[in-house]
């Protein structure tokens, strides 16, 4: 029987190949890369895999992680109560704005009350799920 699993060699060719021709920066990788990517796991370790394919591990992680069937948590990120909001007296009496990016090119809008708390809990919970935004 042949085998007809991707070598590292082959992904990392069609990685290139997709950078070099793909329509814009923040172009999504597409489904049969992230596919293959991570069949390479069952070979390699992800060290190899991340460097080879010039991945980051976290966005390798969340491909892994929604294959495996995990629920994205991404679509609701828990805030805590607030206790003291950042747009307090200073800040010239102007709501707070705040544009959030992440790696892959997806970006939040946060604008008014927020304290700092809830700040710092959003921007772990993009970190923590990027990949899903």
């Amino acid at each position: 029987m042949q085998n007809t699993e991707p070598t590292l060699e082959s992904v990392t060719n069609a990685f290139n190949e997709w950078r070099a021709n793909k329509k814009g920066a923040r172009s999504h990788t597409p489904e049969t890369l992230k596919h293959q990517a991570l069949v390479l796991l069952k070979h390699h370790r992800i060290s190899h895999v991340i460097d080879a394919l010039r991945l980051n591990s976290s966005t390798l992680k969340a491909w892994k992680l929604k294959q495996d069937g995990h629920q994205n948590s991404a679509q609701f990120i828990p805030l805590p109560t607030a206790e003291s909001s950042v747009n307090e007296p200073g800040n010239n009496g102007r709501p707070l704005q705040i544009t959030l990016r992440t790696t892959s090119g997806a970006e939040i809008l946060v604008s008014g009350d927020l304290s700092p708390a809830q700040l710092t809990a959003l921007v772990k919970g993009m970190h923590t799920n990027q990949e899903d935004f």
